[in-house]
């Protein structure tokens, strides 16, 4: 059996062994004891083991997103404070200005000394995947501020206006985004909370850039529901659980 064990897998490789998996006759031998396979709904490719003698470790996986000053932040704390443990917070913003500067040294006090602050604007994979331990809580905000964060440095460097550099730089932000995904889901231990936006419910932005900025958030936040075992959505401060 591979009870324990992270029972993500990609369908191309369910006919050879996976770094995972210790053989492909155990994985066949889930689905024998009663696991099933099903797809993800938003068409990724992704396929997820189910049922029993199967360790659902995309349960690990929170996805909490809405609208700004809708309550995210706070209940993700909250929600990772009721969890023993080790707790990390990884910040996506980039201290640019004063008032960037005073903001984040105000959460930093309302967080309190039990939370060890990371402040990573680009490499949020490389912090799942040094810190995936027992007992670690990670909640990493946010999201759509670390898709910023990469669109802003790529427009640099390929101009944003001209449109054949829309492919150049999507394409960037979704290997990085497949990175993401993949740490999260080779995850053997920590528990993360992944904090995000939605930034598509409004008017159609009037900038170019505002437009290639609600596509990247949108799809982002599609692909990481899509593994993650909890998704809510907030308004109002209240948390509406959609999965």
């Amino acid at each position: 059996m591979i009870r324990g064990r992270l029972s993500v897998i990609r369908l191309q490789e369910l006919r050879c062994p996976v770094n995972w998996l210790l053989s492909e006759e155990e994985a066949e031998d889930e689905v024998n004891q009663g696991a099933i396979l099903r797809t993800d709904y938003n068409g990724s490719g992704d396929f997820f083991m189910t049922g029993p003698g199967v360790s659902m470790k995309e349960r690990e996986i929170t996805l909490i997103t809405g609208g700004a000053r809708s309550g995210k932040s706070s209940f993700a704390l909250k929600e990772s404070e009721t969890m023993g443990g080790r707790k990390i917070f990884v910040a996506t913003a980039v201290s640019c200005d004063e008032e960037m500067r005073a903001r984040i040294q105000r959460h930093r006090m309302e967080r309190g000394k039990e939370w060890e602050t990371i402040e990573e604007p680009f490499e949020i994979a490389g912090v799942i995947r040094h810190r995936d331990f027992e007992d670690v809580v990670i909640v990493v905000d946010c999201v759509t501020v670390w898709l910023s964060n990469m669109l802003l440095s790529l427009v640099g460097e390929a101009g944003a206006e001209a449109p054949e550099n829309d492919d150049y730089i999507t394409g960037k932000i979704n290997e990085r985004l497949d990175d993401l995904i993949e740490a999260l889901k080779s995850m053997r231990h920590a528990r993360v909370f992944m904090v995000s936006n939605e930034v598509g419910m409004g008017i159609v932005p009037e900038s170019k850039l505002g437009r290639l900025f609600r596509d990247v958030a949108g799809i982002a936040n599609q692909r990481l529901a899509g593994i993650a075992g909890n998704v809510y959505l907030m308004v109002s401060g209240l948390p509406l659980k959609i999965k």
